[in-house]
């Protein structure tokens, strides 16, 4: 299967460039005959079934369960983890200085790797944050001594993915988009070339820490301290955000399992 397969090359079909009018007839009947053919369909296959229809419904949820297990089994998935550092906060008015990208299992082991620095525009614009914490942690510096663009930044990571995804056999995978807020650093790299929904393996359903940290502290906020207390504090260099993300994920996927075993062990006594 080649890159130009996996792919998708033009906008989704049914993103619709005008407002649907609610009350168009063509649209209402199109759905009412559609409706009319799927329930006969399934008024067919009961007439036809031997089974008591509630038989028949318990042997359609049997049926379900042992297919979606089958797709369970034969799948491969795999989070793909994303962080940008940028200039501000403003998609227009900022600027991207660095990005990284992690393929790894569903365990956080590491599967492949993209990373660059990229040297910003003249007419960057910083915000005030930005600018005192990229200058400490020294990426101000390490951008404005590369010849990267963003441009070629961008190409490089289409690149980087469409050989990801031929390495990998990746048109049966799922890739999850995986981080902290990741929808942020997805919504940059898409304002700058990089739309990372075009590619087939990459799921809609996405694994974000930020949401999972304000769940278990409405559960019990002493428990993010003791699961994620001796973890490094970042430097807002991507490298140390994605190491930092991966290991509060191995921790809360080991805690997970820890507990569930535990619950296991008592329903069985």
């Amino acid at each position: 299967m080649t890159a130009g397969a996996i792919e998708r090359e033009s906008e989704p079909l049914l993103r619709m460039t005008e407002e649907p009018q609610l009350a168009d007839p063509q649209w209402s009947d199109a759905i009412a005959a559609e409706i009319d053919r799927i329930r006969s369909l399934n008024f067919d296959r009961i007439a036809e079934s031997p089974l008591p229809l509630d038989k028949l419904a318990n042997q359609d949820k049997k049926d379900k369960k042992e297919e979606i297990m089958d797709c369970i089994k034969n799948a491969d998935e795999y989070l793909l983890w994303v962080d940008v550092e940028t200039t501000g906060l403003d998609l227009e008015a900022n600027s991207i200085l660095e990005i990284e990208l992690r393929l790894t299992d569903m365990s956080g082991k590491l599967q492949n790797r993209f990373h660059d620095i990229v040297t910003p525009p003249e007419s960057v614009r910083f915000d005030r944050s930005a600018l005192e914490m990229h200058a400490f942690n020294d990426l101000i510096l390490a951008a404005c001594g590369k010849e990267m663009t963003m441009w070629h930044s961008a190409a490089r990571l289409r690149d980087w993915l469409r050989d990801t995804m031929d390495k990998q056999d990746a048109i049966k995978d799922t890739w999850h988009p995986a981080g902290s807020s990741v929808h942020f650093d997805l919504a940059w790299l898409k304002r700058n070339g990089v739309d990372i929904d075009y590619y087939t393996p990459i799921s809609h359903q996405r694994l974000d820490l930020t949401s999972i940290r304000i769940l278990i502290n409405a559960i019990d906020p002493s428990l993010w301290h003791d699961i994620t207390e001796d973890i490094p504090q970042t430097d807002h260099r991507t490298t140390s955000c994605l190491d930092r993300d991966i290991d509060t994920y191995q921790r809360i996927r080991a805690w997970t399992t820890d507990t569930i075993t535990k619950l296991d062990e008592t329903n069985t006594r």
